[in-house]
Parts: C-alpha cells; sequence; structure tokens
C-alpha cells in the first residue's frame, strides 16, 4: 500500500458521495512536504515518511537547512 500524507476524503457532488480522494505521499507537491517537514505540528512519525519521499526524490535538504 501507498503512504497516505493525510487521510481519505469524500468527493461530494450535489449533497451525494460519489467518489473518495487519497491523499498519497508520493502525488503530494515537494513544497507542502517541506513545509510539513518544517512544522512543529507533525510528528515525529510523520517527518520521517516526509523524509523518506523526499530522499527517495532526490531532494537536497541542504537549501532547506541553510535557506
Amino acid at each position: 500500500m501507498p503512504i497516505k500524507f493525510k487521510e481519505s476524503s469524500a468527493k461530494i457532488v450535489n449533497k451525494r458521495k460519489v467518489g473518495m480522494v487519497h491523499h498519497y505521499m508520493h502525488t503530494t507537491n515537494t513544497n507542502v512536504l517541506v513545509e510539513a517537514l518544517g512544522s512543529s505540528n507533525t510528528k515525529a512519525k510523520r517527518k520521517q515518511k516526509i523524509n523518506n519521499e523526499l530522499v527517495k526524490r532526490g531532494f537536497d535538504f541542504g537549501l532547506v537547512n541553510n535557506g
């Protein structure tokens, strides 16, 4: 199973549930992941998952620490 970034939500059109919207880690924008990684509200378990995804993408962490 792919890793989820946040919980899935129901897509509602005209007061009817027509499907689910899934928020997977591999489909989330890199900028959103970096913001979540730097947030103090993000738990350590989720930070580690975000860190693993950014390493998989080849993200340069030197730019985040210096800037």
